[in-house]
């Protein structure tokens, strides 16, 4: 999710007129929207091949702007143990995402920010990449591979039937070009829309290609009048009609979850949160398949041990692929996750997956059975922080009056 630091922005206003809204936005930096969850088709990184240009450096460039006036953005990467990526004038130091491993095998990564001019004005963005050790198996091959994301957003508001929402451009071209691909109905430029006011731009009914209709609240619209450096367009009432989509539910910290019935792998038929009356359940989104997934969950695997006899469950989610059960029953058996599994094979199109709006992999959400309500999430249930935030809550829950179960 992408979130604005209220403090930071300054939301530019949009004129209503009958049947349409005329929207002027600004340049929104990186650092003026803390949180960016989206879902992760929309930030697929790219891969530069940087060539040696001397020992221990190596040289690549991207190009961004206009298609009838591209610009090549130079990348040096020079170091070894502390590599450091030049992008023009501007320099960062990559750091190991891996803290103690060798530098000839990890993986660095950093982030950069740079203004790029897009028909005379001024465009900020943002260059997240992944650069790897030299005996690091993404280059056995001999190839030196950048991963890269090029993040550029435009942010205000836009006013709809007299209502204001929170609002921002995203070019998933990763060009900098606000008109997008113009020769396509499907420009790669994104209108995010706080549709459901909780602060945060959800894909799921939120996300909107620029060349498309859209539906708010209703109502049909379409965008025009799209400027390259993404400050001013119109938002109008459109003749087409399509159906609105429903942002998923917020799962933040005092919000229900959803509840669900699902078949485990077992064939247990399950029904979330209600067969769980008395406990405190980890509900747990993740993939065998999944790198995040393999370095967090064994974190929870252990708290588990240590916490199942208080009264703490779990259930996991998973997003494996069609026809894999038989691998991911072997991953689960090595990995001692022995709590209840769901599985369909429906990867991210799974229906719990979509019920909840799963957009990041893994998802930990801690849901007092009783109440329904999910009693921590985010940071408080991060590796770091996870042991001792369960022991804290199963504490809290067990000084409790117990609460009514959910029907």
């Amino acid at each position: 999710m992408l979130s604005f630091s209220p403090g930071k922005v300054t939301l530019l206003p949009s004129k209503q007129i009958p049947d349409k809204t005329e929207v002027t936005f600004r340049p929104v930096e990186r650092n003026e929207m803390p949180a960016i969850r989206p879902k992760l088709s929309l930030f697929r990184a790219r891969l530069v091949e940087m060539q040696p240009d001397a020992p221990g450096r190596y040289a690549g460039s991207i190009e961004v702007g206009t298609q009838d006036a591209p610009q090549t953005i130079s990348l040096l990467l020079e170091g070894v143990a502390s590599p450091i990526l030049h992008v023009g004038s501007e320099t960062v130091t990559l750091k190991s995402s891996v803290p103690g491993a060798s530098s000839e095998v990890a993986e660095f990564s950093g982030s950069i920010t740079f203004p790029v001019k897009i028909e005379n004005e001024k465009v900020v963005m943002t260059l997240s990449v992944t650069w790897y050790g030299v005996n690091h198996p993404r280059r056995a091959s001999g190839n030196a591979p950048l991963y890269y994301n090029l993040e550029t957003f435009t942010g205000g508001n836009v006013v709809l039937k007299g209502k204001t929402y929170r609002a921002a451009l995203f070019d998933t071209n990763y060009r900098g070009d606000f008109r997008g691909k113009v020769t396509s109905p499907v420009t790669g430029v994104l209108l995010l829309l706080d549709a459901n006011g909780n602060g945060s731009f959800d894909v799921r009914g939120e996300a909107f290609d620029t060349g498309q209709p859209f539906n708010i609240g209703g109502t049909t619209y379409e965008i025009s009048g799209m400027n390259a450096e993404g400050r001013r367009f119109t938002v109008k009432k459109s003749a087409k009609s399509v159906p609105e989509i429903a942002p998923p539910p917020d799962l933040s910290e005092g919000n229900s979850a959803p509840p669900f019935k699902a078949t485990s792998i077992g064939g247990k038929q399950i029904s979330f949160p209600k067969d769980y009356a008395g406990k405190l359940v980890m509900l747990i989104f993740w993939a065998s398949w999944c790198g995040d997934c393999q370095r967090e969950v064994p974190y929870f695997t252990s708290a588990y041990a240590k916490l199942h006899s208080q009264g703490l469950e779990a259930l996991g989610v998973s997003l494996d692929r069609p026809n894999t059960l038989s691998e991911l029953k072997a991953y689960l058996k090595k990995s001692k996750m022995e709590w209840a599994q769901v599985y369909s094979g429906g990867f991210w199109e799974d229906k719990t997956v979509y019920l909840y709006g799963i957009d990041w992999i893994p998802t930990f959400l801690l849901v007092d059975s009783d109440t329904g309500k999910i009693v921590a999430s985010g940071e408080s249930l991060s590796p770091s922080k996870m042991e001792a935030t369960l022991r804290a809550t199963l504490e809290t829950k067990s000084k409790s009056p117990k609460a009514p179960s959910q029907k």
